[in-house]
């Protein structure tokens, strides 16, 4: 049950998700993350964060849970490839191993930091095909290049609110304008263009081939 609890002494974090009612549902392995707040009063730095993972008998893979004392304050999320909130957050979904809502630790997190903090790219990622939103502004991310050069100036620095989408592999392609029969075609690695035309009825009698263009899932176009 999410909520605020009592600290009582002595108490460690497999204390805490017990007296919450434990975990809800039967998975393998749980993440949890926790967020603690910066008792130095240190200005580069908003929170710490722990990590420990559990199987489903409340049994630490990393970490020893059962010596880990929580403190005062305190933010702990439990995932299960699932989701988690704090008071400095930002959002990651689509196709990484533990998506959900992160906490920033400092002013300085980047895209590839948030992205190791989710567990990494899943093997269906489509990572060049990303998609990264500010203030409601949606632009697309090429996080494949992000990842392979951590640190540039592509590897932006985070801010509340900010949400990054990984795309999947596409298993789709639209055809769409003056075809026969436009629509949603699988995709099938080898076909050309022409391919994808035939399987929408060919092209219509108004159509300008001279002004066919392509756009790939990175949001170019040619």
């Amino acid at each position: 049950r999410p909520g605020q609890y009592e600290l009582k002494t002595e108490m460690n974090i497999v204390d805490l998700i017990l007296e919450g009612g434990g975990f809800t549902e039967k998975h393998q392995i749980y993440k949890i993350d926790i967020t603690r707040r910066d008792s130095a009063n240190n200005s580069n730095l908003y929170a710490s964060n722990i990590f420990i993972e559990m199987d489903a008998n409340y049994q630490t893979i990393l970490n020893p849970a059962e010596k880990f004392k929580l403190n005062p304050l305190d933010f702990i999320t439990v995932r299960s490839q699932g989701h988690q909130t704090s008071n400095q957050i930002i959002t990651v979904s689509g196709a990484v191993n533990f998506p959900g809502s992160y906490a920033l630790t400092g002013p300085d997190e980047t895209i590839s930091q948030i992205i190791q903090r989710a567990g990494g790219l899943r093997a269906n990622a489509y990572p060049m095909a990303s998609k990264f939103t500010r203030n409601e502004k949606e632009i697309m991310l090429d996080l494949d290049k992000i990842l392979k050069r951590k640190k540039s100036k592509h590897d932006i620095e985070l801010i509340d609110g900010d949400k990054i989408y990984v795309a999947n592999v596409p298993t789709i392609i639209e055809v769409s304008g003056e075809v026969n029969v436009s629509g949603f075609y699988k995709f099938s690695k080898g076909r050309r263009v022409s391919d994808y035309i035939s399987l929408a009825g060919g092209f219509t009698q108004n159509v300008e081939r001279k002004d066919i263009w392509i756009q790939y899932p990175n949001g170019k176009s040619r």
